[in-house]
């Protein structure tokens, strides 16, 4: 079973009145800002019925129509690290 490393950001998220990165970008940053290294990270956005895939080499964003329990599911993964930026929620699997 992984263990779960949640980040919340809301209350940032009320102080502006937008935010200009994806939470999947944000949470890329943080993780690079402590070392930690991941390949995907996994974003939903209330807009989009897909979920949205962060390919943290080459800074490219995609979707898929898995919804994101199932991708949760299928990672085998140490550690999933969940930000909330106080709209989106990012995922990222940490060895």
């Amino acid at each position: 079973m992984s263990k779960s490393i949640k980040i919340d950001l809301s209350k940032l998220y009320g102080l502006t009145d937008r935010v200009d990165e994806s939470s999947a970008r944000l949470l890329k940053a943080i993780l690079e800002y402590y070392n930690i290294s991941v390949n995907k990270i996994y974003a939903v956005n209330p807009d989009i019925e897909q979920t949205i895939v962060l390919d943290v080499s080459s800074d490219r964003i995609d979707y898929i129509d898995n919804d994101i329990d199932a991708v949760l599911n299928t990672l085998n993964c140490e550690n999933i690290v969940e930000l909330f930026d106080g709209y989106e929620t990012a995922y990222a699997c940490t060895d």
